[in-house]
C-alpha cells in the first residue's frame, strides 16, 4: 500500500497572489487554504535556503519552462522540514493576461517497501555491516538501510523502520541539510558524491564518517535512486585532534626553555620564546614579521648563514658562533644552531645561547699572541698550518675564503672537506693531495692550481696554492699559502665568451673614446644596412634618425661620463632611409686609472617586440569600437590626476554621458547602426575637449569625459564645466548620417567636480552616475551637477519605490476625474490617478509616476487604470446622467511599447462589455513618433473596435506633418504650456490658432487643456476651439464629486453656476 498526501495551488505570477487551491493543504503543510488566500503567508517563504535556486525559476515571470518536475524542501507550520514532489505547469490567463502557475505538491511515502519480500543476503547485510548503507529514491525517501543507521537515533528500532522516512525526519535539519546538498550532486548527474561529515548518535556523541552516494539508475540510464556508504573514521579524526594536542605541548615546552629559541620563514621570524625576548630585548609583538637581518652586527654573516639555508634544508644542523645586535645597540656573542623544522612551508629552527662572557675571556688570551696574530692576519692570502691530524690554526682570510664562521669551526673540518670528490684533471681530490704534501715535504715547497670549495655554500673555485714545509716545537708542519684565482679565472673566460657574444644576433659597436667606430659585429651589418668599411673611422651619428632633439642626446652624454654606462629606447636610420627602433645600451670602458678608453654599445631591432606590445596596450587600454581609452585607461589616468589636484588644489570633473533612448535605435534598426552612432559620437565628444582632458567608453551607450587643470575656484570650475557640458549637448543634438537613415539623438550628462580629496575613484564615477540619472528625471537632454543632496533623493526614491509596489498589492491608488466641457456641458472626463498613501494622504501624480516610468512600474499601474475606468465605464451605463460620458486614459510609452498592447486593451473592453467608443486613449507626441509604424498599427487596430485616440500634449513634441497625416487619430490635444500666456505671447497665440486651423483643417477634433480663465476660453472659442477642459470647469475631483456635479442640473448660464463648477 502507498500513503499519498497531495494538494495543488494556483499562482497568479504577475499579481503574486494565490487565486485556488485543492487538496488537502493543512495536513501536507500545516497551513489552511485561508492563509495563502489572505495574502499572510507567501509558499516562496517557505521554502528552504538552498532551494531558492529552484525557486527563482519556477516563480519566474514567464511561461518557459511550461511545465515539468523536481524535488523541493518546505518548511511546514510546525517548524520541520518535508521532501516533497513538485509537479509544476505555467499557462496563459486569456481574461486577466497573467501566468497562471499551477503546483502539484506530492507527500509519497511508500509503505510497500516495509512488505516487500528481501533475500537473505540482503537482510544479513542490513542487519550485521559495521557501516551505514542506505538507499533512496528520488523523493529523498529511504528505501533501505543498515541496522547500523537505524541505531543512531533509536537503537531499539530496526532497520525496517527508517523506510518511507526523509533525513528531516530523523536526523537535526542542521545534518539533514548537510547530507540533502550532497545528495542534490548526486540526482544532477555526478558518478559520486563525497565528503567528511559530522554524525551525531542517539546519545548526543559527536563522531564522523566518510560518506560516499553513488546514482542508482534504471535501464534507460536515467537516475531512479541512490546508494551510499558511510564509513566510520571516528578515531582517525582523534587521533589527528591529539596529534595536534601534542604539538601545542611542545610548543608550551620551548615557551618555558632557557635557550632562546625561533621560528624563522623567509628570513623573517614568525615566533620567538620568552627567553628569545630577554635575550634581544624585543616585545613578542615587535618580533613578528621582524626581518632576521635586524639582529646581525655584519652584512657577511647575515649573508653567510643565507648561503647557509641550502645545507639545512638537506637536514644538516648548522652551528656558528656570531656576534649580534640587541635592540638597544650593544653587542651580543651568540653560539647559533638552526635545523629545518617544517620542509613544507620552509620554517626552520633556530636556538641561541648567549656566549659574550666566553668570547671576552676568549679575546683578553688572544691579546698575548698580538705580534705573532698581527703577521699572520695581515696576509691577504688565506694561510693554514697543518700537521698530520688536520688543521691546527689559520688566518681570518682563510675563513672569509672558505665561508666559515671561526678558526675553531674551521680546524674542525678536515682537508677533505676543502676539495670537491674530484679535480679538474678527474683525479680524486684526497689522493692526489697527498701527494702534494709529499712533493712538498721532499723539496720544501711546492706550487700548483687546485679546486677548493667553500663551506657555507658548496662553491667550487679555483685557487693558486703554495706549500712549505717548516718545523715548529719539535713538529712537522706544513704551511699552506691559498690565492684565490677566480677573478683571473673569469677575466680568461669572459674574453672568450665576448669573441663568442661579439658575433652574435645583437649589433655591437667598439668606438675610442671620442666616439669613432673602431670596429663592428656581423648583426650591426645586418640590422642597419651599413657593411663594417663604411662605418668604421665614422661616428655613430651617421645613424641618427632626426626624431630625437639635442637634449635627448645630452642626457645621454652625462649619464655615460657620470655613471659610466646609459640604455634605453631610441629610434635610428638604416642606410636605405627606414627609421626603426631599437634597444641599446652602452658602456665605457676604463683603465687602471679610470681614464675612458672606449665605448661598447650592444643594440637589437625591436620593431616586431614594439608593435606587439603596442598592440597589447591598445587590447587592454582601449575600446575597440571607438578606438578611445576603457575603464581601465580611464581610472590609470583618473588616480594620478586626482594626486595632481590634491598637490597644485586645482579642480577637475567627471561628466558621465548616456545616450538617450539609444536601446531604441538597435532595436529597430539593428546594431550595426548603433556602433555606427557611437563612432559618431566618440568623435564630437574628442571634439568638444581640450588638450589633457580624457574621452572614455566604459561600455554600452556610456562615456566618461574627465577634464582636468580647471581652476582652483569651485564656482568657476563648475561655470567652467557647464560651458564643456552646454557643448557637448550642442554637438550631440546634431543629426547623424547613419547610412542612409537621419537619426536625431540626445544625451543626458551628470557632473560631479573633484579636486583630489574626495574618497576612491570609483566613488566619484558613481556620483557623476548618479547625476546623470537626476538629468534624464529632469527630462533629458540635459547637464546636472552631483551634491551631497542627493543621497537623500536617491534614498527617498529607493523607498519610494517599495512603497509604489506595495500601493499596487493594496490597491491604494484612486482614479479623479477632470471634466471636458462644450460651451459649459460635461461631455467627457479625463482620467487622472492619484495615490492614497497610508500615511502622506493623497499624492499627485508628479510624486510617482517619473519614478514608475523608470523603473517600469508604469506598465501595471497604467494597467490598473484602464482596467478601473473601463469597469467606471461599465457602470456608469445604468446612469442617465453619465452614460453618455467619454473617458480619457493617458497611455504610458512602456505600456503602448508592448506587443500585446492592442490584445491588453481589446481583452478589458470585452470583460467589461462596453462600448469601445465612450474609450479614449491619450498618447503623447512624442511616443507616437519614436516608431511611427509600429503606433499605426495599433491605433489602427484599436480604432477598428471603436476605441477613440487623442494626441497628448501636441505641439510639444517634433512630429512632421507628413507622419501627423499618417496617424489614424480623432483629435488634437493643445499642452497646457501655450495656452497659459496664450493672451500674453505672441509665439503662444499664434501657435495655438495654428494648431485649430490644421486639426480643421484635417477634420481632426481639438481640445484645449489648462484653460483657467474666461479670457482664455473666449480666445479659444473665437478661434474655432469649443472644447476644453482646465481649472475654469473643475479640478480633478473624486469619482463621488463628479457624480454630484453630474447630477446636479447644469443648464442655468449664470455667473453663481460658474463659480459652483470652477470651486469643484
Amino acid at each position: 500500500m502507498t500513503e499519498m498526501l497531495e494538494a495543488k495551488i494556483c499562482i497568479l505570477l504577475n499579481q503574486a497572489r494565490v487565486s485556488a487551491i485543492s487538496g488537502n493543504i493543512e495536513s501536507l503543510l500545516g497551513f489552511k487554504a485561508d492563509d495563502f488566500f489572505s495574502g499572510k503567508l507567501s509558499l516562496q517563504e517557505r521554502i528552504h535556503n538552498d532551494d531558492l535556486d529552484i525557486a527563482e525559476q519556477l516563480f519566474a515571470k514567464s511561461i518557459i519552462p511550461a511545465n515539468g518536475f523536481f524535488n523541493l524542501r518546505i518548511r511546514q507550520a510546525n517548524g520541520r522540514i518535508c521532501c516533497l514532489k513538485v509537479i509544476y505547469s505555467k499557462q496563459s490567463d486569456q481574461n486577466s493576461a497573467d501566468i497562471i502557475l499551477t503546483l502539484q505538491l506530492q507527500d509519497a511515502k511508500s509503505l510497500a517497501q516495509r512488505e516487500r519480500v528481501l533475500s537473505a543476503d540482503f537482510k544479513a547485510m542490513m542487519e550485521n555491516t559495521d557501516d551505514y548503507i542506505y538507499f533512496k529514491d528520488r523523493n529523498h525517501v529511504f528505501t533501505g538501510a543498515s541496522q547500523t543507521l537505524v541505531s543512531i537515533t533509536d537503537p531499539s528500532e530496526h532497520w525496517g523502520d527508517l523506510l518511507g522516512q526523509t533525513d528531516y525526519d530523523v536526523f537535526p535539519e542542521a545534518y539533514a541539510d548537510v547530507y540533502y546538498r550532497l545528495e542534490k550532486q548526486v540526482f544532477a548527474g555526478i558518478p559520486v558524491a563525497h565528503e567528511i561529515q559530522e554524525t551525531l548518535d542517539n546519545l548526543g556523541n559527536t563522531g564522523w564518517v566518510d560518506n560516499r552516494k553513488y546514482p542508482i539508475l534504471d535501464e534507460n540510464a536515467e537516475i531512479i535512486g541512490l546508494f551510499g556508504i558511510a564509513r566510520i573514521i571516528t578515531e582517525n579524526v582523534k587521533n589527528q585532534l591529539k596529534i595536534q594536542q601534542l604539538l601545542n605541548e611542545k610548543n608550551a615546552i620551548l615557551e618555558n626553555q632557557l635557550v632562546g629559541f625561533a621560528t624563522v620563514k623567509d628570513r623573517k621570524i614568525i615566533w620567538a620564546n620568552p627567553a628569545f625576548v630577554n635575550l634581544f630585548g624585543y616585545s613578542k609583538q615587535e618580533l613578528v614579521n621582524m626581518p632576521t637581518r635586524q639582529f646581525y652586527t655584519h652584512q657577511a654573516d647575515y649573508l653567510a648563514i643565507g648561503k647557509d639555508y641550502a645545507k639545512i634544508a638537506d637536514r644538516v644542523v648548522l652551528y656558528r658562533e656570531l656576534e649580534f645586535v640587541h635592540k638597544n645597540g650593544h653587542r651580543v656573542w651568540i653560539d647559533l644552531s638552526g635545523m629545518m623544522l617544517n620542509s613544507k612551508e620552509d620554517i626552520t629552527l633556530w636556538s641561541f645561547v648567549d656566549v659574550t662572557e666566553l668570547k671576552h675571556h676568549t679575546l683578553a688570551l688572544q691579546n698575548s699572541e698580538t705580534e705573532f696574530r698581527t703577521l699572520f692576519e695581515a696576509n691577504s692570502d688565506a694561510v693554514m698550518l697543518l700537521d698530520d691530524s688536520g688543521f691546527i690554526n689559520c688566518n681570518q682570510a682563510t675563513l672569509a675564503l672558505f665561508g666559515c664562521g671561526s678558526v675553531g669551526e674551521f680546524c674542525n673540518y678536515s682537508p677533505a672537506k676543502l676539495s670537491p670528490f674530484e679535480q679538474t684533471a678527474g683525479s680524486r681530490s684526497d689522493e692526489l693531495a697527498a701527494q702534494m704534501i709529499d712533493i712538498c715535504r721532499a723539496r720544501g715547497s711546492h706550487s700548483f692550481e687546485w679546486l677548493h670549495k667553500r663551506l657555507d655554500d658548496g662553491r667550487v673555485f679555483p685557487v693558486d696554492a703554495r706549500l712549505t714545509a717548516m718545523e715548529l716545537s719539535g713538529k712537522q708542519l706544513v704551511l699552506a699559502v691559498i690565492r684565490d684565482i677566480s677573478l683571473q679565472k673569469q677575466i680568461e673566460q669572459d674574453l672568450r665568451i665576448a669573441a663568442v657574444a661579439f658575433n652574435s644576433m645583437e649589433g655591437t659597436t667598439i668606438t675610442d673614446a671620442k666616439g669613432d667606430i673602431l670596429k663592428v659585429n656581423p648583426a650591426f651589418s645586418k640590422i642597419t644596412g651599413y657593411s663594417a668599411e663604411e662605418v668604421i673611422g665614422q661616428n655613430p651619428r651617421v645613424l641618427q634618425s632626426g626624431r630625437h632633439d639635442a637634449d635627448f642626446y645630452q642626457t645621454m652624454w652625462n649619464s655615460l661620463i657620470n655613471t659610466g654606462s646609459w640604455e634605453g629606447e631610441i629610434c635610428n636610420r638604416r642606410k636605405d632611409g627606414n627609421i626603426y627602433p631599437e634597444y641599446l645600451t652602452i658602456s665605457a670602458v676604463k683603465d687602471d686609472q679610470g681614464k675612458i678608453n672606449n665605448y661598447v654599445a650592444i643594440f637589437r631591432d625591436i620593431t616586431l617586440s614594439k608593435a606587439s606590445a603596442e598592440e597589447i596596450e591598445r587590447l587592454a587600454f582601449y575600446d575597440p569600437l571607438t578606438q578611445l581609452p576603457n575603464r581601465r585607461l580611464l581610472l590609470n589616468r583618473l588616480t594620478p590626476t586626482l594626486a595632481c589636484n590634491a598637490r597644485n588644489g586645482r579642480n577637475g570633473a567627471l561628466l558621465f554621458i548616456d545616450l538617450d533612448n539609444f536601446k531604441t535605435l538597435n532595436d529597430n534598426y539593428g546594431h550595426d547602426k548603433g556602433d555606427v552612432l557611437l563612432q559618431q559620437v566618440a568623435e564630437r565628444l574628442l571634439s568638444c575637449i581640450r588638450e589633457g582632458d580624457t574621452v572614455a567608453r566604459l561600455g554600452g551607450d556610456e562615456f566618461v569625459v574627465m577634464l582636468t587643470d580647471l581652476s582652483a575656484d569651485q564656482l568657476d570650475s563648475a561655470a567652467l564645466v557647464e560651458l564643456i557640458g552646454n557643448k557637448i549637448l550642442m554637438h550631440l543634438n546634431k543629426p547623424y548620417l547613419l547610412g542612409e537613415l537621419i537619426y536625431h539623438s540626445t544625451p543626458s550628462i551628470g557632473a560631479t567636480l573633484f579636486n583630489g580629496h574626495e574618497q576612491e575613484v570609483e566613488a566619484l564615477l558613481k556620483h557623476a552616475d548618479i547625476a546623470m540619472y537626476e538629468a534624464k528625471t529632469a527630462g533629458r537632454n540635459t547637464l546636472r551637477f552631483y551634491d551631497q543632496q542627493m543621497q537623500a533623493v536617491i534614498a527617498a526614491r529607493v523607498l519610494l519605490e517599495q512603497e509604489l509596489r506595495l500601493a499596487l498589492i493594496d490597491n491604494q491608488f484612486r482614479l479623479y476625474y477632470q471634466p471636458q466641457v462644450i460651451d459649459r456641458l460635461i461631455i467627457g472626463v479625463e482620467a487622472l490617478i492619484r495615490w492614497q498613501h497610508p500615511q502622506h494622504g493623497l499624492r499627485q501624480p508628479l510624486d510617482f509616476i517619473p519614478l514608475a516610468e523608470e523603473n517600469g512600474l508604469i506598465v501595471p499601474i497604467g494597467q490598473w487604470v484602464l482596467d478601473s475606468a473601463c469597469a467606471q465605464i461599465k457602470a456608469w451605463e445604468s446612469h442617465p446622467q453619465m452614460e453618455h460620458l467619454q473617458l480619457a486614459v493617458n497611455v504610458s510609452l512602456r505600456q503602448f511599447r508592448q506587443a500585446d498592447f492592442v490584445e491588453r486593451v481589446s481583452c478589458i473592453i470585452q470583460h467589461y462589455a462596453i462600448r469601445p467608443h465612450r474609450l479614449k486613449l491619450e498618447i503623447t507626441e512624442s511616443q507616437l513618433m519614436e516608431n511611427i509604424d509600429d503606433a499605426i498599427e495599433k491605433i489602427r487596430a484599436l480604432r477598428e473596435l471603436g476605441v477613440r485616440f487623442s494626441m497628448d500634449d501636441f505641439g510639444t513634441g517634433y512630429s512632421s506633418l507628413a507622419n501627423l497625416k499618417k496617424l489614424p487619430i480623432d483629435q488634437l490635444k493643445i499642452d497646457r504650456s501655450f495656452v497659459k500666456d496664450i493672451l500674453r505671447n505672441d509665439d503662444d497665440r499664434i501657435i495655438v490658432q495654428t494648431i485649430i486651423a490644421m486639426a480643421n483643417k484635417m477634420h481632426l477634433e481639438v481640445i484645449a487643456e489648462g484653460v483657467e480663465t474666461e479670457h482664455q476660453r473666449d480666445f479659444l472659442i473665437l478661434n474655432g476651439c469649443n472644447l476644453h477642459q482646465g481649472y475654469l470647469y473643475g479640478k480633478p475631483m473624486s469619482l463621488a464629486t463628479l457624480e454630484q456635479l453630474l447630477t446636479e442640473s447644469i443648464d442655468d448660464k449664470s455667473p453663481s453656476s460658474q463659480i459652483t463648477i470652477t470651486e469643484l
